[in-house]
This record gives structure tokens, sequence and C-alpha cells, in this order.
């Protein structure tokens, strides 16, 4: 007698319901794997537009001089003093590397969603499309100019948040502090 090697209903039943189950868990972590280097990859993106912006702002900044640093309406620059807005000048050159004179005032300003340097030349904007994050008093974490005079340095701080794809919000923050001719 010659018997028939197959499954029973029950057993291909079990068989598919143990599959379905290993595979939706299997996709729940994929997901929450792949929602994370969504969001860490909309990080680094953040600090790294961050890091270009601030790397522009401390090059120009570190060939100004606290004489021609101000605020928005040219005023010298106090300790414990928060500002988006501030002008400087940057010096002019002779070919033996002496001073000769200073430019037009250039202006920093940290906006709601964008970081702008203007000049005589009109507007650039250092960065666009986030939602900066103002501070607004020292003890704060936000995006600011702060002058310290014992130190004679601009520290700026900023802070930014970006909402990913998938809808969450991402924050990241880069700070630099800039010594300042005197």
């Amino acid at each position: 007698m010659k018997y028939n090697k197959s499954y029973t209903l029950v057993e291909v039943i079990v068989s598919v319901a143990v599959f379905t189950v290993i595979s939706a868990v299997l996709f729940m972590a994929l997901s929450a794997v792949r929602q994370q280097s969504y969001y860490y990859k909309d990080r680094f993106v953040l600090i790294n537009s961050l890091g270009v912006a601030l790397k522009m702002m401390n090059k120009e900044l570190k060939e100004s001089s606290f004489s021609y640093l101000r605020d928005a309406d040219g005023m010298a620059l106090n300790d414990d003093t928060v500002y988006d807005h501030i002008k400087f000048k940057l010096p002019y050159f002779s070919s033996s590397g002496d001073i000769t004179g200073w430019s037009d005032w250039i202006e920093l300003i940290i906006e709601n969603n964008d970081i702008i340097r203007r000049d005589s030349s009109g507007d650039k904007v250092l960065i666009s499309g986030i939602n900066m994050v103002k501070k607004t008093s020292p003890s704060d974490i936000g995006s600011a100019f702060e002058y310290d005079s014992s130190q004679n340095k601009l520290n700026i701080t900023l802070v930014a948040n970006k909402t990913t794809v998938l809808g969450k919000t991402v924050q990241a923050g880069v700070f630099t502090s800039v010594n300042l001719r005197n």
C-alpha cells in the first residue's frame, strides 16, 4: 500500500499563521529602523547646514574688530545681552598686511526661517527653510549672538528645528566662539 505524503489543513493554517506573525514582527522592526534612519539623516543634514552657516560667519567675524561690532540699532554690544541681529565691518589690507580702511556695514540676521547676511550689494541667505529657535535671555537655549567683554569674544549659537519626512521634529545646534580684533 502506498501512502500519500501531504499536509493536513490544520498544519497549513498553523504554518501560515506563524509565518504571518513573524512577518508582522519583522515589518514593525524594519519600520522602526527606517524611521530612526530618517531622523538621524535629517538631523545630520540640519547640523551640516547650521555648520556651514556658522563657518561662513566665523570666517568674517574673525577679521572684524570690536570697534566695528554693533547691534541692529548701531549701538555697542553689551555683556549678558542676547542679539539676533548684529552689524560689523571688515578691514581692507594693503599688500604689506596693514589695515588701510574698513568696509561698509555687514549685517547678520537670525530670522524665523533664515539666517541672512546683508551688505551693500544685497541680501545673501546663508541658511533657509528651517525653524530657527530664538534665544530671548542668556539662560535660554536658542540661536543668538552674545558678546563676552572679559575675553573679547563673540559667542554664536545656532539652534534649529526641522520636520522630517515622517512628521517628527528634529532639533540640532552648533556653537562657536569668535576671538575679535581689538
